[in-house]
């Protein structure tokens, strides 16, 4: 009789482990199922964009079918994100990558930022350290002042100087942080070769000569540099 009753709670306390263990594997499993949202960048606020998309009816059963590329192909279309990667993990689980779009330029007028591609788009918050696009401007010239900020944030003495940059009429202008100086560049063409004579400008200036006494720098001319006083 004692054998029956020890057997009995021994069968009673390993079914009992055997539920608990199934319970946990389960809970695991379904932990393992839920989707993951991975953001590499700055913050442009597309993380609030995916939630509120993906409780989209229409959405959440593209996820239960585990439809990625359905899912990439809508994803891509948030102006914010730069590239977006949706794949099954190896727990089954439903992971998106997204890479957050850089702002290269913020454009004052559109109060919107354009990346090197030249992709506007809006953020949530402001970023001091980017260049300001004054006033309006031709798309069809964007590009110039995409590759003069690209050329002058990889130089080591104008990195992360520039602060404003504009078009009057055909010239693109540019000014940089702490100076008074208008600097005419007129467009992008030669543009390593108007910074080094821009260099070199400087140097002489800050060695010889008071900036105060100049208003504006003219480089639209060939190989030569107009210094224009007050």
């Amino acid at each position: 009789m004692f054998t029956l009753i020890k057997t009995s709670a021994l069968l009673i306390l390993l079914i009992s482990i055997t539920s608990i263990r199934l319970e946990l594997e389960n809970e695991k499993f379904e932990e393992a199922q839920t989707l993951n949202i991975n953001l590499s960048g700055n913050d442009n606020g597309s993380k609030s964009i995916i939630d509120s998309i993906l409780k989209n009816d229409e959405m959440i059963d593209l996820v239960d079918k585990r439809k990625t590329h359905i899912i990439e192909k809508k994803l891509s279309e948030i102006k914010t994100i730069d590239n977006v990667n949706v794949y099954i993990n190896s727990h089954f689980g439903l992971t998106i990558d997204v890479k957050e779009r850089e702002p290269l330029v913020y454009s004052i007028l559109l109060d919107s930022y354009i990346d090197s591609k030249g992709i506007i788009f809006k953020k949530n918050n402001k970023i001091d350290e980017v260049p300001n696009l004054l006033g309006s401007f031709d798309n069809k010239r964007i590009n110039e002042v995409l590759n003069i900020t690209k050329t002058l944030n990889e130089d080591e003495v104008f990195a992360q100087k520039l602060q404003y940059i504009w078009f009057n009429e055909l010239d693109l202008f540019i000014k940089f942080k702490n100076s008074d100086l208008n600097i005419r560049l007129g467009d992008d063409k030669k543009i390593k070769n108007k910074i080094n004579k821009l260099k070199g400008f400087f140097l002489f200036s800050t060695e010889k000569l008071d900036n105060n006494n100049y208003q504006q720098i003219d480089l639209v001319y060939e190989n030569q540099l107009i210094a224009i006083k007050k």
